[in-house]
């Protein structure tokens, strides 16, 4: 068997948008958290294939340290944001780290791992982050084998000849997790109705289970409220024949209460341990052992009054979130925006309110009168901003929002694309990665409306920045008039 064959391939996909992430969050006004953790959560999945069950730790210690870099990387934006209570994603961090070092702080394998995790712990201002971030790409990790681990050398049993005398630590039980979320595979974010039980269902694959052993307990950590969730802990009984042991159990799970749209998802992770604990100890948990939910009641807590634009727009959120470069503040005002738009989209729908076309200077006045009504957006309102040598319609943060008027024709939300480049270009003028876009839509119709959500979404301009788009449909006809 040649070298080449035995290399995990997918591995480098996963390690590659890792190094890029982090080179995204050197720079102080950079940095995409979630962009972050999916890169964690792609290495978790792909160490369940490992067959060196070593190197599958030092890949999974490296993905740890990604979600705690994604918790600095949001301390510092919301320090730049002068957010409130921004020191809570430092403390989040170094009680992740303080998990880290007493999982992976002793162990050989990960000990080019251990300086930087130091200092993560200890960094006392959020602007050395980027230096950090990039030491953190720069670190080389071992390479992922398929097959006969013993013909390759270990990387960590070649420092230097003390170690090279040390024989290899005798191999730990690793536990290989995947979840299932109401009996689909649970991906780097899932959405679970509040106050409702949802499936939750575990697989494990134990490498070796110490004879002593009976029970496998699998236990929920997360810095959440402890009343604010209920996850079960399971307890998986030893099954029968031979290593690798293969075990399912399903559970019940439910977030007690919603959030907001602006807060951040709640996450959980499983860690292990072999009863009774006079058996063998720690348990080594590899692979997909972190869940992140979102729990949105669109219901009893409706951003719109529109269950559908609601959810459209927490998926716009969603698919933002994702954005490289792209700060939280930054994201926050944009979806607050979009949000008082939407909502004056569904008004529009239901009442009529621009029964005529209307000039675009009108409109501007109108849609500012509707934003100063809302409590989050109307104080830091600015209206008729000079940027990017032209003037802006109105801005929360520096993040623009452009209105514009389009009455020759009955437009859906993919013609909106003839305004993108104006908007997204007062956003690059103010350093800002998001621009939202409003067009008044009032032709002479032959034709019912269309449904809020139809014409809501995300633009991207030509260098795939992105434009949240709200088009809102006026001279709406009389029922009675379409009937023939």
């Amino acid at each position: 068997m040649q070298r080449n064959q035995v290399v995990h391939q997918s591995t480098f996909p996963a390690r590659l948008e890792a190094v890029d992430q982090l080179r995204t969050a050197v720079r102080r006004d950079r940095g995409d958290p979630d962009g972050l953790r999916a890169a964690a959560t792609a290495i978790d999945e792909a160490t369940t294939r490992y067959s060196d069950k070593q190197i599958a730790v030092v890949h999974s210690a490296f993905a740890e340290l990604l979600r705690v870099v994604a918790q600095l990387v949001e301390w510092r934006a919301a320090v730049l944001a002068a957010g409130v209570e921004a020191d809570r994603f430092q403390r989040a961090a170094q009680m992740r780290l303080a998990g880290w070092k007493d999982e992976y702080g002793a162990r050989l394998e990960t000990k080019a791992l251990t300086p930087t995790a130091e200092a993560l712990a200890t960094v006392p201002d959020p602007l050395q982050l980027g230096e950090l971030c990039r030491q953190l790409a720069l670190i080389a990790l071992p390479v992922a084998i398929d097959g006969d681990e013993r013909r390759w050398p270990r990387p960590w049993a070649r420092s230097d000849n003390a170690e090279k005398k040390t024989p290899p630590p005798v191999e730990l039980s690793v536990v290989f997790v995947t979840f299932e979320v109401d009996g689909a595979p649970a991906s780097s974010l899932d959405y679970l109705t509040p106050n409702e039980s949802h499936d939750l269902e575990i697989e494990v694959r134990v490498s070796r289970w110490p004879d002593e052993a009976t029970t496998l307990r699998l236990s929920p950590v997360s810095i959440e409220a402890p009343g604010s969730f209920e996850l079960p802990t399971f307890e998986l009984q030893r099954p029968k024949g031979d290593p690798p042991l293969e075990v399912r159990q399903r559970g019940r799970a439910r977030i007690l209460g919603g959030q907001a749209l602006r807060a951040r998802p709640f996450e959980f992770r499983f860690a292990a341990e072999f009863a009774p604990l006079a058996a063998e100890q720690p348990v080594n948990v590899v692979g997909h052992r972190t869940l992140r939910f979102e729990s949105i009641d669109v219901a009893r807590s409706p951003l719109t009054g529109d269950e559908a634009v609601d959810r459209r727009l927490i998926e716009i959120r969603n698919e933002l979130r994702q954005t490289p470069g792209l700060a939280q503040a930054d994201l926050e005002a944009a979806m607050s925006l979009a949000q008082s738009l939407s909502r004056l989209a569904v008004r529009s729908l239901a009442d009529n309110i621009f029964p005529e076309p209307i000039a675009e200077k009108a409109f501007q006045e109108q849609v500012r009168d509707e934003l100063r009504r809302d409590p989050v957006v109307g104080p830091k309102l600015a209206v008729h901003g000079n940027v990017a040598a032209g003037i802006r319609d109105l801005s929360l943060n520096a993040v623009p929002m452009e209105l514009k008027v389009d009455h020759d024709r009955v437009l859906a939300l993919a013609e909106g694309q003839d305004y993108v480049e104006q908007a997204i270009s007062y956003a690059v003028g103010a350093g800002k990665r998001v621009a939202v876009l409003g067009i008044l839509n009032a032709p002479t119709r032959t034709a019912a409306a269309n449904p809020a959500e139809t014409g809501i979404g995300v633009l991207r301009s030509k260098s795939g920045l992105p434009v949240i788009t709200v088009l809102i449909q006026g001279a709406l006809p009389r029922p009675s008039d379409l009937s023939r």
